[in-house]
């Protein structure tokens, strides 16, 4: 949106959901063109069904620059095309297909691509294969200071569309419920493919906007950079639960344990009086040792761009 508000006319192609959500939150423009648009990513996928995407795009040479995020085979139609994410597909996923995984290795060691990443999340991993050009996180960090006491605030429970996770966590809110006591949040919102048909009223379906994000102090999530993103800008305190030998939730765990802005839980010893034990410390070295985060990636994106742009 940025590019398109400083005349550039750009091209976003994205899931039909997400193009939608894009437009409500933004807008639109007559110079931003919304193209729905399906890559068939599958941690299952064959090699072949992996490049598939490649096919089903438009004529490139129409475009003076080419953004691709997570997937390094767009190198094979324009070797100056950017990536951009804080992590690659084929790095992070333990079981993909070894020629897809080996393909890509061999695509970016051949052409050592720009990559614009959000630095909070980029793993040294990433950083020694892609050139790696650090940006801040997307949006702007509210003035306000996070809540004296976790209590004060709503506690955020989402695991994503992760399905993993979801039989857990679902347990947790039901074991939340059957206390029957108001857990010590000022309200306890639930992701709504979490959330039984019957519920309390100190309980309420998560909206994800900025009203809901504004009331918490904890959030108890799947580390997924959208929603950590959102957090942060809130200043909220994050429980981060994930799935195992999954290397980007291991690298973004990491990154809010070293900056003292979340720490990890195990799913299998989530009960209210845990929770509360581990917040009684954790929260306290929130409020005393968190560490900055850098903001604006979005304008710095569109600044890197614009540059690229007059250079050609």
């Amino acid at each position: 949106m940025e590019l398109a508000k400083n005349k550039l006319e750009v091209s976003l192609f994205a899931r039909e959901d997400g193009l939608r959500k894009f437009s409500q939150i933004y807008g639109t423009m007559p110079n931003l063109h919304l193209i729905p648009f399906r890559t068939q990513s599958c941690p299952l996928n064959s090699k072949k069904q992996w490049m598939q995407w490649l096919n089903n795009l438009p004529n490139l040479d129409t475009f003076q620059c080419i953004v691709s995020d997570n997937l390094p085979e767009i190198l094979e139609l324009r070797q100056d095309a950017f990536l951009s994410g804080s992590f690659l597909w084929h790095l992070d996923l333990p079981d993909i297909d070894q020629e897809y995984k080996a393909h890509c290795e061999a695509l970016i060691a051949q052409y050592r691509p720009i990559h614009l990443a959000a630095d909070f999340f980029v793993s040294d991993e990433l950083r020694s294969r892609s050139q790696i050009v650090s940006l801040g996180l997307i949006g702007k960090v509210k003035p306000d200071e996070p809540k004296a006491n976790f209590r004060e605030g709503a506690l955020l429970i989402s695991g994503g569309r992760n399905t993993i996770l979801k039989a857990e966590l679902i347990a947790f809110v039901k074991k939340l419920i059957l206390n029957k006591e108001k857990p010590n949040f000022s309200k306890v919102w639930v992701d709504s493919n979490l959330l039984p048909e019957n519920y309390p009223n100190w309980m309420g379906e998560a909206t994800f906007n900025e009203d809901m994000y504004r009331s918490l102090s904890v959030a108890l999530i799947r580390p997924g950079v959208g929603t950590v993103t959102d957090c942060l800008r809130n200043r909220v305190f994050i429980l981060a639960v994930a799935e195992q030998e999954n290397i980007e939730m291991i690298t973004n765990t990491e990154a809010l344990e070293k900056s003292h802005l979340g720490v990890s839980l195990q799913t299998s010893i989530l009960v209210e009086s845990t929770l509360e034990s581990i917040l009684n410390k954790a929260y306290t070295v929130f409020l005393t040792q968190k560490k900055s985060v850098y903001f604006d990636g979005e304008v710095q994106f569109t600044d890197f761009i614009q540059k690229n742009l007059k250079l050609k």
